[in-house]
């Protein structure tokens, strides 16, 4: 009895056996600590057999093209110099240190401190501020072990970075620091950097260009001030921030600088000029969120899909277009079959201009768009045979209410036509009655079906909104992402990854990143080729016959408003490309087209693409089951459907034709004559995409067996391309082309 009170008595008073005597304390603790001790000695291993670094080498990234051929390299234009510690002003060391390791003299290679303070400062202010490791474990990283993300490179790296601060002293550490860090652009050490980024020695940088450089080290390539002039800004004021705290900079001087801003730097300038420049500057932005930034210029070998004749070919048809014109542009060609990117040219020359448009700022694309409503409208099994009228002008919603008037490029009514017609000649308004018809969600689905983006990381909103006049271009997409677009058609509705590398490959020959490829079927074959059926007429007779190369081809110009961005994009069954034309700050062209510029420049760069290549027809299409791709059934013998290019007028349409007979599209069936008489030219009309003067005579590819020449016939006294009329919207309409 008295026990059984003892027990009660114990239990209220709140005595219970220790958690270390505990069954479950034991299955806890004693893994631990064999952890712990196992930690110790891989640690004391790693420290004893691992040999610190003399120095880090900075081999140049060599790029290999389709064949297996080098072509070229990522580098700066600076090669690294190293340079002594006491030759550099002091507050280059305070403002990297500032940035990266106040606690640097205190330390003795790792900062358990420096950790704890970094996790501090980063979750007050919502982002990464500051890193855990000290100066020295950065150095023993991009030296020794690397940037692999695993615990046993950490211990190695915490270890070294011990046995370095024992081995040398701090301003040594300092100095080696200083010369092999990564600096973005393809910069390695203090000198380089400071010659890259503002032209002069590193003995001559201000503390305001110090704190700009010592800001960027934690993400050099994110963080460049030519492209994220805000995010290098926040940075600096962090490096002047730390130098303030730490009584490197007094207040007064501290005020000054953060006031002055951003100091101005030179334009970026990372890979070799030359051949194939611009092609490599679009591998250093495929791979700079891929491969880490300090690795990424260093030794690698990136494998790509470069295919140097079709690059040179690309390059020199962008440069004759452009000869003797202030405008820029680009052109990008891409496989079907596999998505591989075989040129991309994004300026005149990368000397000039290392801005690389064929990648970067998105531009709104104008008719070159009405594919994907044309894929839309066939995939959702209407007929290219539907009719609409065509006036000048129509009312659409605007969002608000009211309406908003869209208009042809012309101002010209082209009374009821069929959607082939609309697509040949690019009808604006016949395209707004078929948006509305499909939906503009339905339209934005298609788009991403091809493989256009609906979304881009880093912005707000959709790429693609559902505005009544979507089907006009007024979204914006690179030439690289056109061109991949209407590379889906070519293949057949079948979409696949487009890709620039197909492997990299370090030092040890390890692949360390290689693209996830896929193939998927985007639409059906039957689909797709009626598509391009329609598409072929735009090149034969329509606005796009400057992009004539004389084999099967299907294509669709585009221009916007004040002819500010001009577009032709098409393709063969072997290749698709896209050409665009403007200017960098998104002003008007003067009166260009996307059938005048851009159609010449795609002609020229496919022409010489696919020479050797043998000519290959497209799928047979069929429409309301009639199969088409030749002369339909409506056309007797002696007729044919695609008219001599001397038998239309600029949108196609034949007012000089007498015919008794006409196809199952309304159109006349023309006899065909061995010699046919040229009719009387009665001039360009103002169309929707006007053609430009002929092109001087010179070698020219035969017209398909049975097709008559698709090439315009040459003008006595071309007139001057009209400007479009439009009307005042809220957002900018492209007019067409």
């Amino acid at each position: 009895m008295a026990t059984k009170k003892a027990a009660s008595s114990s239990k209220r008073s709140g005595r219970t056996r220790p958690w270390w005597k505990t069954w479950w304390a034991a299955l806890l603790v004693l893994p631990a600590l064999l952890l712990g001790l196992v930690g110790l000695i891989v640690f004391f291993v790693v420290f004893a057999t691992i040999p610190l670094p003399e120095d880090i080498a900075a081999a140049s990234t060599v790029v290999i093209d389709a064949d297996g051929r080098e072509v070229g390299t990522l580098n700066a234009e600076v090669a690294r110099t190293d340079v002594d510690l006491e030759e550099l002003p002091e507050h280059i060391s305070y403002a990297v240190l500032a940035a990266e390791d106040r606690n640097f003299h205190e330390h003795g290679g790792i900062s358990a401190t420096g950790i704890l303070r970094a996790i501090f400062t980063n979750a007050r202010a919502g982002e990464i501020q500051q890193g855990g490791s000290t100066i020295t474990q950065q150095y023993i990283k991009n030296a020794v072990v690397g940037s692999e993300r695993t615990l046993l490179r950490k211990v190695r790296e915490a270890s070294l970075a011990i046995k370095l601060e024992r081995q040398y002293d701090k301003d040594t550490i300092l100095e080696l620091y200083l010369n092999s860090i990564y600096w973005g652009r393809g910069a390695y050490g203090i000198e380089a950097a400071a010659r890259t980024y503002f032209g002069r020695p590193a003995e001559d940088l201000t503390v305001n260009q110090a704190a700009l450089l010592a800001g960027i080290i934690q993400a050099p390539e994110r963080l460049d001030p030519i492209e994220n002039p805000e995010g290098a800004d926040n940075r600096r004021i962090v490096a002047l921030d730390g130098m303030l705290e730490m009584g490197w900079l007094d207040e007064q001087k501290h005020a000054q600088i953060v006031n002055r801003g951003l100091p101005e730097v030179t334009e970026r300038t990372v890979v070799n000029r030359g051949p194939n420049a611009y092609f490599i500057d679009a591998i250093r932005h495929t791979l700079v969120n891929q491969v880490e930034a300090a690795d990424l210029f260093r030794g690698l070998r990136i494998h790509t899909t470069l295919d140097q004749d079709i690059q040179a070919a690309a390059e020199t048809a962008l440069a004759t277009g452009l000869a003797g014109q202030d405008y820029t542009g680009a052109i990008v060609i891409v496989d079907p079959a596999t998505g591989a990117v075989r040129a991309l040219v994004g300026g005149p020359d990368i000397t000039r201009q290392p801005y690389n448009t064929a990648i970067r700022e998105p531009r709104q694309v104008g008719s070159s768009f009405k594919t994907v409503t044309l894929a839309a409208w066939v995939e959702d099994g209407l007929s290219v045979r539907s009719q609409f009228p065509g006036p000048a002008t129509y009312e659409v919603p605007d969002g608000t209410g009211g309406t908003h008037e869209v208009r042809n490029y012309d101002n010209r009514s082209y009374g009821t036509r069929t959607v082939r017609d609309a697509t040949r000649a690019s009808i604006n308004t016949v395209y707004v009655q078929m948006q509305e018809e499909l939906g503009a969600e339905r339209v934005i689905d298609m788009a991403a079906n091809l493989g256009l983006p609906t979304e881009r990381s880093g912005l707000e909103g959709q790429v693609m909104e559902p505005v009544p006049t979507l089907t006009l271009g007024v979204a914006s997409f690179t030439p690289l992402e056109m061109a991949a677009a209407y590379a889906t058609l070519a293949a057949n509705g079948s979409r696949s990854t487009t890709h620039l590398v197909t492997r990299v490959v370090d030092l040890r020959g390890d692949v360390i990143w290689e693209p996830e490829l896929q193939t998927e079927q985007a639409m059906s074959p039957g689909d797709a080729a009626l598509v391009t059926d329609v598409l072929r007429d735009v090149v034969s007779s329509g606005t796009g016959r400057s992009a004539s190369i004389g084999r099967p081809q299907a294509g669709k110009t585009g221009t916007t408003n004040d002819n500010r961005n001009v577009w032709f994009a098409g393709y063969t069954p072997q290749l698709s490309a896209a050409v665009w034309i403007g200017n960098l700050d998104n002003s008007p062209t003067d009166g260009l087209t996307g059938g005048s510029v851009p159609a010449q420049v795609w002609a020229d760069a496919m022409a010489a693409a696919h020479e050797g290549l043998e000519v290959l027809e497209f799928p047979p299409a069929t429409d309301d089951g009639e199969v088409l791709n030749g002369e339909p059934e409506e056309c007797e013998d002696g007729y044919e459907r695609r008219h001599p290019p001397d038998s239309v007028d600029d949108n196609g349409w034949y007012p000089d034709i007498q015919s008794d007979t006409e196809d199952a599209e309304g159109r006349p069936c023309v006899e065909v004559s061995p010699s046919p008489s040229p009719t009387t030219d009665p001039g360009p009309t103002q169309t929707e995409d006007p053609q430009p003067p002929p092109k001087p005579p010179g070698p020219k590819a035969p017209p398909l067996p049975g097709e008559p020449d698709p090439s315009p016939s040459p003008s006595p006294s071309p007139t001057p391309d009209p400007e479009p009329t439009t009307s005042p919207a809220p957002s900018e309409t492209p007019t067409g082309g």
